[in-house]
């Protein structure tokens, strides 16, 4: 980080001391979860908005709430790469400003096209931070606590998405939605104070790869300790596609995608699923998956640390397969929670593991483009897995919750398999 100390480090490491580096990571911590209340408390009003003063209808409300997830998709690797070639702290703090901006359009009545507007500039916003804040806290965090520290950075989106929501709620009901807009443009104006008091990571210019590639075009010599891994050297003259998708974020984001395809089945599903089975009480099943996603990330983030990160992904992927499953065929509310539980555990460790294996086998340089776009796979299957399911339910006479469930805890069960065997061949980076 900048101003704390001069020694040589590998490109992407802080230079601070470790009590600087942890209160600059609770720092941004805070900063990320901040911004994201102001996005969560608008998700639960723009419908009502929606539909009310805009006099919209349920296809409107889809295209709102879903154009976020679209410039989310397309421009967390943009994001990643302008974070690895000009700084973490840079797109993080712009991101945070394209949020406000996004919100602030939200005043503008311009009715459903304005809202889409508005929902794209905001997914850009929270695509930007959250790529550029997670490789920025694995910048911070040392090597040995990436798990955790991925981990629990984690719940920034997952909490703020979820106290926003409350809030929004909240001051709709007792303010209007003007109160609200005010809310979702104040927050990450909060945010962008506290972001910009972070000390930056260190930059890095030029990738271990790269300064072997120019050793060899002008003959030089470069130090011993800049050995790569196999993966560092196969990012060599990676171009084209793999400029914005590194190749070690492939099969990690796969096995990604296939887990939250099965994430998205559930959140969409499992309400109508439990009604159509006699056994009702969706929201508290879905509050018993929330409590046991949150409670793991809280006291158990480190085991991908402690028993490695393949190991992880193969077990919680299995164990949150296992929950679904459960969930599908269960004949009571009691086994219905415990399938929650099992299945929002699970799905907790998942994430960071995969993370952790794309960052030990991602050159420094290049750390927040591909992260950038491993969490665009997250994206895609979280958004096949609502109309993935309800394919599957409308089959025959429809109704077919149960079936859906299963399928796609199998999908799940298979991006654990792909998650453990299909990243066997990678090895963790050193580069020094």
């Amino acid at each position: 980080m900048e101003g704390y100390g001069s020694s040589v480090q590998e490109p992407g490491t802080p230079v601070a001391p470790k009590r600087v580096g942890s209160a600059a990571a609770y720092a941004l911590f805070v900063a990320t979860l901040i911004n994201v209340l102001g996005i969560g408390a608008v998700i639960p009003v723009l419908p009502l908005f929606v539909k009310g003063p805009v006099g919209g209808g349920d296809v409107a409300v889809g295209l709102v709430i879903g154009a976020f997830s679209v410039t989310g998709i397309l421009m967390r690797p943009i994001g990643g790469r302008i974070a690895d070639k000009r700084g973490r702290k840079l797109v993080h703090i712009a991101g945070i400003a394209i949020s406000a901006v996004g919100a602030a359009l939200l005043f503008i009545s311009a009715g459903v096209p304005g809202l889409i507007v508005s929902r794209l500039i905001v997914g850009i916003g929270e695509g930007w931070v959250y790529t550029a804040g997670i490789a920025w806290i694995v910048d911070l965090a040392p090597a040995e606590g990436r798990a955790r520290v991925v981990g629990l950075f984690g719940l920034s989106v997952w909490g703020g998405i979820t106290i926003g929501a409350v809030l929004g709620s909240l001051i709709l009901s007792s303010a209007g939605y003007d109160a609200v807009w005010a809310f979702a443009i104040a927050a990450p104006l909060v945010a962008l104070v506290i972001a910009s008091l972070v000390p930056a990571a260190q930059a890095t210019a030029q990738s271990a790869s790269e300064e072997l590639a120019e050793a060899e075009l002008v003959g030089g010599e470069i130090e011993a300790t800049a050995t790569p891994s196999a993966a560092v050297a196969a990012s060599r003259n990676q171009r084209g596609l793999l400029r914005w998708v590194p190749s070690s974020a492939l099969r990690p984001g796969v096995a990604l995608a296939m887990v939250a395809l099965a994430y998205g089945s559930f959140m969409s599903f499992v309400v109508l699923l439990l009604d159509h089975e006699g056994i009702g009480h969706g929201a508290a099943v879905f509050t018993a998956f929330t409590a046991s996603f949150v409670l793991t990330r809280l006291l158990l983030s480190s085991i991908p640390d402690r028993l490695g990160s393949r190991p992880t992904v193969l077990i919680a992927g299995l164990v949150q397969a296992s929950g679904m499953v459960v969930v599908a065929l269960a004949g009571s509310l009691p086994i219905a929670l415990t399938g929650a539980i099992l299945s929002g555990g699970g799905m907790s460790l998942v994430f960071p593991s995969l993370a952790v294996i794309v960052i030990e086998n991602t050159d420094s340089a290049r750390r927040a483009t591909a992260l950038g776009a491993f969490l665009a796979f997250f994206d895609i299957g979280v958004g096949l897995g609502a109309p993935f399911a309800g394919a599957i339910s409308a089959v025959g006479s429809g109704s077919n919750y149960a079936t859906a469930f299963v399928i796609a805890a199998a999908i799940s069960a298979g991006g654990a398999m792909v998650g453990f065997f299909g990243t066997g061949g990678n090895r963790r980076m050193r580069h020094g």
